[in-house]
C-alpha cells in the first residue's frame, strides 16, 4: 500500500500525541444531569410562583379587612344589641386568623422546597455542564473550534444567569417568609413539649453554636464584648433626679400601675357609673388622634399618646377637669422620616402606654421614635430606633428605673439579633446600657421586681422569659417555654413570676429565685386551660386570674396551679387586662362594659355592671376615688 493511502492515515492517526484535539460527544451521565437539572428549574419556578401568589394574596394583607369582616362590624355598629351578629363576627375572626396562619405554614415549606430546587438545580446544572467536555478524536489541527466555544459560552453564561435569577428570587421570597419558618418550628418545640412532657427539650433552630449557649443560660456574660450589655455613648451620665419611690406608690405611673401588675392600692374606687346617663363621669374629653395606650396619672396630669401613619402626639389632660393642657408633636428621626411601618388595626400606630420618671415623661410609636418631654409639654430629645420587624406592630409600654426609661424593643425573629433591651438616660438620651435579645418580635411589656432579694426586669418573648440585672443589662436567670405570638406580659406575685400564654400553650407559675437556666429546676406549675393572647394576668392574695381569646376568666390558685373556676361571658371579647383595687375585680370588655366584682375559690361574684358607652381595649389607672379609662375616643375620669 503506498505511502498516503486511507488506511495508511487511519492506523496513524489512531496514534497518541498526534495532534488530536475533540469529539462532539458528552461524556457519560450528561443527559441524566440535564434532565434533573431542566425538571429542578421547573420544579422551582412553580414554588416561585405559588410563593408569590401566596405572599399577595394572603400574606401581605390584614386578616381583619377582610370585605365581609368590615361588613360585619359596619351592620354590629348600626345594632349594637345583634346576638348573633356578634357570635358572627367572632367565629369569623377566629376563620380569617387561622388562615392567616395557615398561609404563613404554607410560606414555611414553601421555602423549604425552593431551597431544595434551587440547591438540585445548581447542582445537577453544573455536572452537566463539566460532563459536556467532548470526547477525544483525531483531527489535523489542535485549534478548538471557535463556533463550539462560543455556543459553549453562552450555555454556561444562561445557565449562570438562571442560577443567579432563582436565588435573588428565593431569597426575597425565603426573607418575606421568615417569620413562617419561625413560627413553624416553635410550633414544633410546643408539640414535642406537650407529648414528651419535658419543657426543656427544644429543637428550634439556633445558628452559630447559640443553642447550647441559649439552653445553658451562658454566654451573655462571655459574649458581653459581641451581644452583651454594652454603652453606646461616652458622655458622662447625670445623677440621678427621679422621684423617690414613695411617689411611685401615689401615682400611676406606667402601664398598668407602679409594679406593672394591674393592682391598686388606693382607697374607694368607683364601683358604679354610666356613661351613657352621665353617672359616675367627672369628665370625658376627646383625643385627636387615635391610640390604644392607657392613661397614665402623675400628679395633676394625665398622659395619652394619639398617633396615625404620618402624626405622632403625646397629650397632657388635667386630673381634675380634663382641660387639655398641651399637646406636643412628635417630630420624625431620620431612622424614621418617610417610611411607613406596617400595623394591624387592632395594634394602631400608638399601642405602647407612655410612662413617668416623675420629672419627664416618655413615648415610643410604632415607626421606633423615642420622645422625652418635660411636664410643660417641651421636647427634650427624639431617639430613632428604627422601623421595627414587627408582624403586628409595636406595642411593648414602657417602664422606668431610676432616672432611666426601659425599652423592650423585640422584633424579628429569634435567632436574627433584631431584639434589643434598652436602658435610656432620661435627662440626655444617652443609652446607659444595650442587650441583644435572642427572641423575637413580641407585644408584651416588661416589669421590675424585687425578687429572691434583688431587683429584676423581667422579660417575655419567644422563646424565653428573661430575667435582667436593671442595673447593667446582665441576665440573671432565663426559662424556656414561651413560644410563637407572646402577647400577655409577665406579673410577679410573692416568690413567682407568671408568664405564658395561648400561643404558648401554657401559663407557667416560675420562682425567681434561679441562675442560668432554669428550665428544668424553678417550674412550679403549668396551666393550659382558658389561657390569654392579649390580656394580661391579674395576681393577689393567693389568686391569679386571666381573660381567654373567649372571653372566659379563670381562676387559678397562684402558689399551686391549681384551677379554681371559669366565667364565661359568651356575648363580649376583651382586650383590657384586669385590674384590681379595693378588694374587687374590674374586667373592661372592648364594647364598652365594665363588671366589678369579688373573687372567692368557688366564683367570681359581680356586684356591678356599668357602661362606658364606647369601646375600650386599654386598662384603667386609679387615683383615691378616682379611676381614669381611655376610650375609643376619650379618656374618662370616674368618680363619686
Amino acid at each position: 500500500m503506498t505511502a498516503g493511502s486511507p488506511k495508511e492515515t487511519s492506523d496513524r492517526m489512531k496514534q497518541p500525541g498526534d495532534g488530536l484535539t475533540t469529539s462532539s460527544g458528552p461524556l457519560p451521565g450528561f443527559l441524566a444531569a440535564l434532565r434533573i437539572a431542566v425538571v429542578a428549574a421547573a420544579f422551582t419556578l412553580v414554588v416561585t410562583g405559588l410563593l408569590v401568589w401566596n405572599y399577595v394574596t394572603h400574606l401581605a394583607k390584614d386578616p381583619l379587612d377582610s370585605p365581609q369582616y368590615l361588613a360585619l362590624q359596619k351592620q354590629l355598629a348600626a345594632d349594637p344589641q345583634n346576638e348573633q351578629l356578634k357570635e358572627a363576627i367572632r367565629e369569623l375572626d377566629l376563620e380569617l386568623r387561622q388562615e392567616y396562619f395557615r398561609a404563613r405554614t404554607f410560606n414555611r415549606w414553601g421555602t423549604l422546597l425552593l431551597i431544595a430546587g434551587l440547591i438540585t438545580f445548581a447542582i445537577s446544572a453544573k455536572i452537566a455542564s463539566t460532563l459536556r467536555r467532548p470526547l477525544p478524536h483525531p483531527s489535523t489541527t489542535e485549534v478548538w473550534d471557535e463556533a463550539f466555544e462560543r455556543a459553549t459560552r453562552r450555555r454556561l453564561a444562561a445557565v449562570t444567569g438562571l442560577v443567579v435569577l432563582l436565588i435573588v428570587a428565593g431569597g426575597f421570597l425565603i426573607w418575606n417568609s421568615r417569620a413562617s419558618v419561625h413560627q413553624a418550628f416553635a410550633l414544633k418545640r410546643a408539640l414535642s413539649t406537650q407529648s414528651g412532657g419535658e419543657l426543656a427539650q427544644r429543637s428550634g433552630p439556633q445558628t452559630g453554636g447559640s443553642a447550647e449557649k441559649a439552653s445553658s443560660g451562658q454566654g451573655t456574660q462571655s459574649e458581653k464584648s459581641e451581644k452583651g450589655p454594652s454603652a453606646a455613648s461616652s458622655r458622662a451620665p447625670v445623677g440621678n433626679d427621679a422621684a423617690p419611690p414613695e411617689e411611685f406608690a401615689r401615682f400611676w405611673p406606667r402601664f398598668r400601675g407602679p409594679n406593672g401588675d394591674g393592682v391598686s392600692n388606693h382607697p374607694d374606687p368607683p364601683v358604679q357609673w354610666n356613661a351613657e346617663e352621665g353617672q359616675g363621669i367627672l369628665w370625658k374629653t376627646a383625643i385627636e388622634l387615635p391610640g390604644h395606650n392607657s392613661p397614665v396619672v402623675w400628679d395633676r396630669f394625665v398622659f395619652v399618646t394619639g398617633a396615625t401613619e404620618d402624626r405622632r402626639v403625646c397629650y397632657a389632660l388635667d386630673a381634675d377637669s380634663g382641660k387639655l393642657l398641651w399637646q406636643r408633636e412628635i417630630p420624625p428621626t431620620p431612622e424614621s422620616r418617610g417610611k411607613k411601618p406596617k400595623v394591624m388595626k387592632d395594634t394602631g400606630f400608638a399601642a405602647p402606654t407612655v410612662a413617668t420618671d416623675g420629672r419627664r415623661v416618655y413615648a415610643i410609636f410604632a415607626n421606633g421614635d423615642l420622645a422625652a418631654l418635660d411636664f410643660q409639654g417641651n421636647i427634650i430629645w427624639v431617639k430613632g430606633l428604627g422601623i421595627p420587624d414587627n408582624a403586628y406592630g409595636h406595642a411593648s409600654s414602657l417602664c422606668t428605673y431610676k432616672n432611666w426609661v426601659i425599652v423592650l424593643f423585640d422584633q424579628g425573629e429569634p435567632d436574627d439579633d433584631k431584639s434589643k433591651l434598652f436602658a435610656i438616660e432620661g435627662p440626655t438620651g444617652r443609652v446607659v446600657w444595650e442587650v441583644t435579645r435572642p427572641t423575637g418580635n413580641s407585644w408584651t411589656s416588661p416589669v421590675i421586681a424585687n425578687l429572691a432579694g434583688k431587683l429584676q426586669l423581667i422579660t417575655v418573648a419567644n422563646p424565653f422569659v428573661i430575667s435582667y440585672n436593671p442595673e447593667n443589662g446582665t441576665e440573671w436567670w432565663r426559662f424556656d417555654g414561651t413560644t410563637g405570638d407572646c402577647g400577655p406580659s409577665p406579673v410577679v406575685q410573692g416568690d413567682l413570676v407568671v408568664a405564658g400564654g395561648e400561643y404558648s400553650y401554657y401559663m407557667y407559675g416560675i420562682r425567681g429565685d434561679g441562675s442560668g437556666d432554669v428550665t428544668k429546676t424553678h417550674k412550679v406549675w403549668e396551666a393550659e386551660d382558658a389561657l390569654p393572647d392579649t390580656c394580661s394576668p391579674l395576681a393577689f392574695d393567693h389568686y391569679v386570674l386571666w381573660m381567654s381569646s373567649t372571653s372566659v376568666l379563670a381562676c387559678y390558685n397562684v402558689k399551686t396551679g391549681e384551677k379554681l373556676w371559669e366565667h364565661e361571658f359568651p356575648d363580649h371579647t376583651f382586650a383590657s387586662s384586669p385590674s384590681y383595687a379595693g378588694g374587687r375585680v374590674y374586667l373592661f370588655s372592648k364594647e364598652g362594659a365594665c363588671w366589678v366584682g369579688t373573687v372567692s375559690d368557688q366564683e367570681f361574684q359581680i356586684e356591678h355592671e356599668n357602661s362606658l358607652g364606647e369601646g375600650c381595649v386599654t386598662s384603667p389607672a386609679f387615683q383615691p376615688g378616682r379611676l381614669y379609662i381611655r376610650g375609643e375616643k376619650h379618656v374618662f375620669c370616674i368618680g363619686h
